[in-house]
């Protein structure tokens, strides 16, 4: 998929993402678009109903994947964590590069 393709995909949950993670570069940006579109099916959807498809709350997308709150709330943490994680090691690459 194209840079556009991609951005019209995830471009409302980048914004979230990076509002809510206080992510101000346009580069982390552009990052988190490329980790999303990488990421396990489970991760990638979660993100995309807590994100994207009417910002559900946790209790309606565990309705939702059949899961408990709790667990989306753990696979939430989990899938920010190695958002970030990965943005981090990008970050550690472009400056040794």
């Amino acid at each position: 998929m194209t840079d556009k393709g991609l951005i019209e995909k995830y471009g409302g949950i980048v914004k979230a993402i990076a509002i809510d993670e206080e992510i101000e570069n346009d580069d982390d940006r552009k990052n988190i678009i490329d980790i999303i579109d990488n990421i396990e099916d489970e991760q990638s959807r979660l993100v995309m109903l807590y994100y994207h498809e009417g910002e559900m709350n946790l209790k309606e997308i565990g309705e939702i994947l059949g899961l408990s709150e709790s667990r989306i709330s753990q696979i939430r943490s989990k899938t920010i964590k190695n958002i970030r994680r990965k943005i981090k090691v990008l970050d550690d690459y472009k400056i040794n590069r």
